[in-house]
C-alpha cells in the first residue's frame, strides 16, 4: 500500500464513498465531524468503524471497502461492483434505494412509512416532506438546515437520522426505525402507567433533551407520538424536525407557531421564536401529566381554545385526576408546568436528578414541598381574595394608627 496522509486518506474514502452513493455528504460531514471528536479525546479510531458504529456502513461494506482503498484507484474502481449492484448509476432514486413496505403515519409535514434499505440490508423510517408550493424554496432551506440539526445528534435515546436530501424534487429524511409503539399508542391501548413506570420512560427521555440541549439544540415539539418505546421497553425521542439551535440564526418563521398545543409552554403560543431549554422541561412535564393520567394537561374543542388555556389558566393537580399517586411527583410536574420559565427546572438534567431520586426511593431535590403547592395554587386560583385581604390588612393598620394618634393628641 502506497503511503498516504491520514487526512487525505479519510478525505478520498469519503469523497468516494460519496460519488457511488454509499451515503450522502451530509452523513459524511456528520462522520467526519465525530471523527476528530473522538481523536481530539485522544482515541484511536478507525473511520469505517465509526461508520459502523454510526449505522451509515454495514460491516461487509466496511470490510470491502478497507481492502479495496488501499489499493490504487484503478482497482477501486473495479472493486466497487462488489460493494453495491448500483455502480453503473452515480445517484439512486429513493424507490430504487428504498422499497417501502408500509405507512407508519402521517402529519403536516409529510408521510412516515417503513422501508428496506436495500443497499445496507436494514429496516429504515422514511420522512417523504410536503411542502406548500407557496414559498416552497424558502421551506426547503429551513427544512434542510433544522434536519441537519437533528443529524449531529448521536444519543441511546434519540431516533438516529441517517440521512437527509432532495432526490427527483422530493425531500426525505431517513431514520433509524424503532419496532414497537408510541406512548400515544401505548396509553390509548392499556391506559395510564404506573408512576414507577412512567418515571422510567421519562428519565430516558428527559436525557435525550438533556443532551440535545448540551449541544445547543431545543425540540421545540416533545409530545407522546413522538416517543417511541421499543419491545424491550427502551423509550426515544423522535421527530427533531422542529428543532432549533439556540444561538446562531433560527430558521422558523416569524411569528410562526410551532409545536403540539397540549404539551407546549405558554412562551411558544404565540411565536416558536420565543422558546427556550425551559420550554422542553414544561414539555416533558406535560408528558409526564399525560403518561400518569392518560390526558393532556390541558384540553378544549380547538387548537385556540386549548393554546388560550394554557397561556392562562393552571393544569389540574394529578391527584385531581388520579389517586395514588405521591405528592413528589405532584410537585415535579406542578414545577415543570409553571407558567414562568424562571420558575421551572433550571436545565433537563435537574429535572432528570429528581426524576431518578424519585425512582430509586430518595427525596427529590429540586421540587417544591407539596404544601407549597397548594397555597400557591390556592391565592392564584382566589387572586381577589389578595386584593380583598390587603384592603382589610390596610383598613386594620389605618385604624391602629388613627387610634394611636387620637390618643396622643387626647393628652
Amino acid at each position: 500500500m502506497k503511503e498516504r496522509n491520514q487526512s487525505k486518506y479519510i478525505q478520498d474514502l469519503l469523497q468516494f464513498c460519496i460519488q457511488k452513493r454509499l451515503f450522502s455528504s451530509e452523513m459524511a460531514q456528520k462522520l467526519y465531524e465525530k471523527y476528530l471528536e473522538k481523536v481530539k479525546l485522544g482515541q484511536e479510531i478507525n473511520i469505517l468503524s465509526l461508520a459502523v458504529e454510526m449505522g451509515f456502513l454495514s460491516e461487509k461494506q466496511a470490510q470491502q471497502l478497507e481492502t479495496s482503498f488501499y489499493q490504487d484507484s484503478s482497482t477501486i474502481l473495479m472493486d466497487y461492483s462488489s460493494l453495491t449492484k448500483t455502480s453503473s448509476k452515480p445517484l439512486l432514486s429513493l424507490s430504487e434505494r428504498y422499497k417501502i413496505e408500509k405507512e407508519l403515519g402521517r402529519g403536516g409535514m409529510g408521510v412516515v412509512y417503513l422501508a428496506y434499505d436495500q443497499q445496507l440490508r436494514r429496516k429504515v423510517a422514511l420522512k417523504k416532506i410536503h411542502l406548500q408550493n407557496e414559498n416552497r424554496e424558502e421551506a426547503k432551506e429551513r427544512f434542510l438546515r433544522e434536519a441537519q440539526l437533528a443529524a449531529t445528534l448521536s444519543h441511546p435515546h434519540i431516533v438516529q437520522v441517517y440521512d437527509i436530501g432532495e432526490i427527483d424534487n422530493q425531500l426525505y429524511c431517513v431514520m433509524e426505525y424503532i419496532e414497537g409503539s408510541s406512548a400515544a399508542e401505548w396509553i390509548q391501548e392499556k391506559g395510564p402507567m404506573d408512576e414507577k413506570r412512567a418515571l422510567e420512560i421519562l428519565i430516558q427521555i428527559g436525557e435525550a433533551v438533556a443532551y440535545a440541549h448540551d449541544k445547543g439544540i431545543i425540540h421545540r415539539d416533545i409530545k407522546g407520538e413522538n416517543i417511541l418505546i421499543d419491545k424491550s421497553g427502551k423509550a426515544y425521542l423522535a421527530d427533531f424536525g422542529l428543532a432549533k439551535r439556540m444561538e446562531g440564526p433560527s430558521f422558523t418563521q416569524t411569528g410562526a407557531i410551532m409545536g403540539t398545543p397540549a404539551f407546549m409552554a405558554p412562551e411558544q403560543a404565540f411565536s416558536s421564536k420565543d422558546a427556550t431549554f425551559a420550554s422542553d422541561v414544561y414539555s416533558l412535564g406535560g408528558v409526564l401529566f399525560y403518561l400518569l393520567t392518560g390526558r393532556f394537561p390541558f384540553q378544549g374543542e380547538d387548537s385556540m381554545s386549548i393554546l388560550m388555556k394554557v397561556v392562562r389558566e393552571l393544569p389540574p393537580l394529578l391527584s385531581e385526576v388520579r389517586v395514588g399517586l405521591s405528592r413528589e411527583v405532584e410537585g415535579i410536574v406542578e414545577k415543570c408546568l409553571e407558567k414562568n420559565p424562571k420558575n421551572r427546572y433550571a436545565s433537563a438534567k435537574d429535572l432528570v436528578a429528581d426524576l431518578k431520586a424519585l425512582y430509586h426511593g430518595y427525596q427529590p431535590a429540586y421540587h417544591e414541598p407539596f404544601w407549597k403547592v397548594k397555597i400557591r395554587r390556592f391565592w392564584r386560583s382566589h387572586p381577589y381574595l389578595w386584593l380583598g385581604g390587603a384592603i382589610v390588612l390596610l383598613v386594620i393598620v389605618s385604624g391602629v394608627i388613627f387610634s394611636w394618634m387620637q390618643r396622643k393628641w387626647a393628652y
